[in-house]
């Protein structure tokens, strides 16, 4: 394997380090993967709530809330319709309980149980209709329901969609609809899960119960400068700024600059920060006999920041971190509105509290749907996880108890490969009502019960997995000898809840997409998962007049076809399957190192402290790999089942490491895995638990004998 380490500035480094607060080797490992950019960098090295983006920057939000508002005042029945994956499940959980926190006695919810299609059908509006209800939420789902929502909309039923995937040509005639990735959208991050849209939902909801919801205000300041008084004023609604000005007075300023402020300070509430002073110098402008009423920040602020107290605007300043994530020099008005919202979220625990609160979903439904972790994602899972290793929720503490962790501290890789499976496979067995029951619920004894019983329904999936991976990885050779970019099997005997696992394996050991088709029932129900940046979404829509209905995101998605169109899809398959080139693989693969870390400063505490910066890893933002060089390999043996693994003592410096190299065994002995050679590691670093105590291990990616360089 060869090992790339990207060439980067020392000074650049130093100076971010600097700028930051931060040791060289985590600037180095930023620099080197690119994160450099002052508004990025906030992402990676903050994780207050408030660095996140602001709810009602979706241009449908507040006709989303309005409308659940008039709900609740009107005691409609509502009902919340998901999906039947984790990232739906999170999603129906959270907005249920939210609603029914705001005193909503009316709301009900739904998901597709056993064979029934994903998304919102035409039997699920008819059957809600019937019981008077009028207005559905659809979670996870509904962007693609276009005919469905349009037949709600006939029966008098509104729908808001909430959900993350992609928008075919024609919108939905939904009521409102709060998806990142819709055209047109002004959200500036595009790639959260329907569980985080949901959540900036519930956000919005909470802030609207409180006496800022479309109350606009306004931040002043003025500030004496060498022969002018500049005057900058910033109006805000929803904590979202809406316009701004700034005049510079002078001796020689006409009365038309007077109007032009007056008219904007016209009709709102001014905040400023220190009223004294900012009322002498308005005074200055408009004359004493004119009263301007101002509303001191500095006395709240300080109360609510006792370290602030006592301060001068200048002294925010210097303490203030916008100015280390802005491209630009901020303003002092950029400070104080930056302060004034920090204090909003403190003052109302709905914004703060029990937001964060509802996080531990938002972070299960994240990695689950592999969202990528850039962006306000990294603040959401990082919190989320803190979050779900003290989770209140009894029913999440049950589901625990079903895995291996234990109490152990969990980390993004736990989830993803111990507590997602669990909730997944009540989807693919087609109950997924006890995944929301169990998330929702409070008796203990129910709660362990339902615990109990979606482990043995994952232990079932993985059952009809094996079965269907040992009957299948053949044909699926076959398939992809005739159509080459990727391969495809169907059958009667492939359950539809083991699709998208099925076809991920065949992906990952075939290296091309895979599409796996399940025949059992009325319609087929595929699964895609692609890779090799393969144009999942063109290839999808190549197939629009046979679809009864797909999508989904870039490497995974999902369709329904009528059995009769089969023949044609096959038909259509092998023709257009030579316009779906991949990117091939370089001959040797890349090993990239974040950084090289000299025997003399590699300890525990020097790792520690990088992973606990960096984590956590996943899509988009792998584990660090580090090199050590001229270790001495002291111990190399086979574990695990049939002896597939190497574990490995690695002497460096005085201490010993233990390290472990997943599916290598037949390594051993070669090159530099020789047991007493002197060499050179790449090697990720990883949290192991034994016995109740944590300590580090060693990852091994690859190993060169010492003379070899990076």
């Amino acid at each position: 394997m060869k090992w790339e380490r990207r060439e980067i500035s020392g000074p650049q480094v130093k100076s971010l380090a600097r700028k930051h607060e931060i040791e060289n080797l985590e600037a180095a490992i930023l620099v080197r993967r690119g994160i450099v950019q002052p508004e990025a960098l906030k992402f990676y090295l903050q994780d207050d709530l408030r660095w996140t983006h602001n709810p009602f920057l979706f241009r449908q939000m507040e006709d989303a809330v309005d409308r659940i508002l008039l709900a609740r005042d009107e005691g409609e029945k509502v009902l919340v319709f998901g999906d039947r994956d984790t990232d739906g499940i999170t999603s129906t959980t959270l907005l249920v309980e939210t609603l029914q926190s705001f005193g909503m006695s009316h709301v009900e919810w739904r998901l597709p149980m056993g064979d029934e299609p994903y998304g919102l059908t035409r039997r699920v509006i008819d059957d809600f209709a019937a019981r008077d209800g009028t207005l559905i939420i659809c979670v996870d789902c509904g962007i693609s329901n276009v005919v469905e929502i349009a037949w709600a909309k006939e029966l008098g039923i509104d729908v808001i969609v909430v959900d993350h995937h992609q928008a075919g040509e024609t919108l939905p005639p939904a009521l409102a609809i709060i998806n990142p990735k819709v055209p047109g959208e002004t959200y500036p991050f595009a790639h959260l899960a329907a569980c985080a849209v949901t959540a900036k939902l519930c956000w919005a909801l909470r802030f609207a119960d409180t006496e800022l919801y479309n109350q606009g205000f306004c931040i002043l300041n003025a500030t004496p400068g060498d022969g002018f008084l500049r005057v900058e004023a910033v109006k805000l609604v929803n904590l979202l700024e809406t316009r701004r000005i700034s005049i510079d007075f002078r001796s020689t300023s006409t009365a038309h600059d007077r109007e032009r402020l007056a008219s904007f300070l016209m009709g709102t509430e001014i905040l400023v920060y220190g009223a004294s002073l900012q009322s002498s110098l308005l005074r200055s402008i408009f004359g004493r006999g004119v009263d301007i009423h101002l509303t001191d920040m500095a006395p709240v602020i300080a109360k609510a920041f006792p370290v602030l107290a006592n301060l001068d605007l200048a002294g925010l300043c210097a303490r203030s971190l916008i100015p280390r994530y802005l491209s630009s020099e901020p303003s002092e008005i950029d400070i104080l509105i930056s302060l004034c919202i920090s204090y909003f979220y403190k003052s109302k625990p709905g914004l703060s509290q029990e937001y964060l609160r509802q996080l531990d979903l938002v972070a299960l439904a994240t990695l689950a749907d592999m969202m990528p972790l850039e962006d306000e994602n990294r603040i959401l899972v990082k919190k989320g996880l803190r979050v779900l290793n003290n989770t209140s929720r009894l029913g999440l503490r049950n589901l625990l108890l079903q895995t291996r962790l234990g109490t152990r501290k969990l980390g993004a890789q736990d989830i993803s490969w111990n507590l997602t499976p669990l909730i997944n496979s009540t989807g693919r067995m087609g109950v997924p009502d006890k995944a929301v029951r169990l998330l929702l619920g409070q008796k203990p004894e129910e709660l362990t019960a339902l615990a109990k019983e979606i482990a043995a329904h994952n232990e079932d999936r993985k059952s009809q997995s094996e079965a269907a991976w040992d009957k299948f990885l053949q044909p699926a050779k076959e398939s992809r000898d005739v159509y080459r970019n990727f391969s495809c099997v169907a059958s009667e005997e492939i359950p539809r809840g083991i699709t998208g696992i099925l076809s991920n394996r065949l992906m990952n050991a075939l290296n091309v997409p895979s599409v796996v088709l399940s025949l059992a029932g009325d319609h087929v129900v595929g699964s895609l998962r692609s890779c090799r940046n393969f144009e999942t979404r063109r290839f999808l829509e190549t197939f629009g007049d046979i679809f009864l209905d797909f999508g989904g995101h870039a490497v995974a998605a999902g369709f329904q076809l009528e059995k009769s169109k089969l023949p044609a899809f096959f038909e259509r398959l092998g023709q257009v399957a030579a316009d779906f080139p991949l990117n091939d693989h370089p001959d040797e693969a890349v090993l990239m190192i974040d950084a090289e870390l000299p025997v003399s400063s590699f300890n525990s505490q020097v790792l520690l402290r990088v992973l606990d910066l960096f984590e956590p890893y996943g899509e988009a933002w792998g584990p660090l790999t580090f090199v050590v060089r001229g270790a001495r390999l002291k111990s190399l043996e086979a574990i695990g089942k049939e002896g597939r693994h190497l574990k490995l003592g690695l002497e460096i410096g005085e201490n010993l490491w233990t390290g472990v190299s997943w599916d290598s065994a037949d390594l051993k002995g070669k090159g530099a895995w020789v047991a007493g050679a002197l060499v050179d590691v790449a090697f990720h670093v990883q949290r192991n638990y034994y016995q109740g105590s944590e300590s580090l291990q060693l990852l091994i990616k690859d190993l060169h004998n010492a003379d070899k360089t990076v």
